[in-house]
């Protein structure tokens, strides 16, 4: 076992807690398939759990011996969350096992440290055709959803197309010509979501940034 990544059986008796609990959760990303056995020391785990249900999470999780740390894009460390978003926890157990929670699926403002969550209803549906994921025993965000999550987490988030992403770009590809991803996508990007599926089909990643905020056709 690498000792720069977290064992198999912390991260699934992690997900196995929440399901014996019945707490309703959603995994946001898998990015280049690093759950369960490539997850590096350091980096978190990204959950979705409604609101009316957190009180529920936060007692499960003091059950399992995790405890609050500060998250660095929380209300806490000075981020601002727009249109209702809810604010961000994190918490980390005694190994360094370290779960960010939010209740919503956002994405960073152009203007510094502020989250703006996507469109009400595309985040309603997320409980509503979540899947289960048998690899890692766990619920996750739909690939409709999550492919359009991840292009707007590159544009927004990181300003580039990181190569796990490109991955997992290319291995949703067929997401490209899905109604509900565009649904999304649109709800994101706009009038520039065709030109983001061409350049996406075209795998032209590092142009992309540099294209959209040029982009005058609103």
């Amino acid at each position: 076992m690498d000792s720069q990544c977290f064992a198999v059986e912390e991260v699934t008796s992690f997900f196995d807690a929440l399901n014996s609990a019945s707490i309703e959760y959603a995994l946001v990303k898998n990015i280049d398939g690093e759950l369960p056995g490539r997850l590096v020391r350091g980096k978190d785990i990204d959950i979705l759990v409604p609101a009316e249900r957190l009180p529920h999470y936060f007692d499960v999780l003091k059950e399992l011996g995790f405890t609050e740390v500060m998250h660095p894009q929380s209300s806490r460390a000075g981020w601002a969350f727009a249109y209702g978003a809810s604010d961000c926890f994190m918490h980390a157990d005694s190994s360094g096992l370290m779960v960010d929670v939010r209740c919503e699926l956002c994405l960073k403002a152009l203007e510094d440290n502020i989250w703006i969550p996507l469109e009400r209803h595309i985040n309603q549906r997320i409980w509503t055709t979540k899947v289960w994921d048998a690899d890692n025993g766990c619920w996750r965000v739909n690939d409709a959803l999550g492919f359009a999550y991840r292009a707007g987490r590159c544009v927004f988030d990181k300003s580039c197309f990181p190569l796990p992403y490109r991955a997992d770009i290319r291995r949703l590809a067929e997401f490209l010509d899905d109604r509900e991803t565009l649904e999304a996508l649109r709800t994101i990007f706009f009038k520039f979501t065709p030109t983001l599926i061409a350049m996406l089909r075209e795998e032209r990643y590092e142009s992309i940034i540099d294209a959209y905020i040029a982009f005058r056709e609103y």
